[in-house]
């Protein structure tokens, strides 16, 4: 099974992004270089995860990007089955209504 989703892209405010800056700042000068001979960057919008979080009961809730200085909100994934979380992955073992389990993957890129 795979789940594919569309999900709004989230711009950065501009005070997430002079956070982003300043913080990238920081760590050119822990390693001694410019900020722009890093290989990375502050990005433009913001990540279409920003957590995972597991149940007792098996059920994942997956937290999503909201704009600044909005509530948190997250949504229900999984209703039944058991989570393993990885580095970057996340495993389900769900139960279908026939009562077949299936194991399922999300792997972050």
């Amino acid at each position: 099974m795979l789940v594919v989703r569309t999900v709004p892209e989230i711009p950065l405010s501009e005070k997430e992004r002079a956070t982003g800056e300043a913080r990238l700042k920081s760590v050119a000068n822990a390693v001694s270089a410019s900020a722009g001979n890093l290989p990375f960057g502050v990005p433009r919008v913001h990540p279409p995860l920003v957590g995972l979080a597991s149940a007792t009961d098996g059920t994942l809730w997956v937290e999503r990007p909201t704009p600044d200085g909005q509530p948190r909100e997250a949504e229900l994934e999984v209703t039944r089955g058991r989570t393993f979380i990885g580095n970057r992955y996340t495993c389900l073992l769900a139960v279908d209504s026939d009562q077949v389990e299936r194991v399922v993957c999300l792997r972050f890129k």
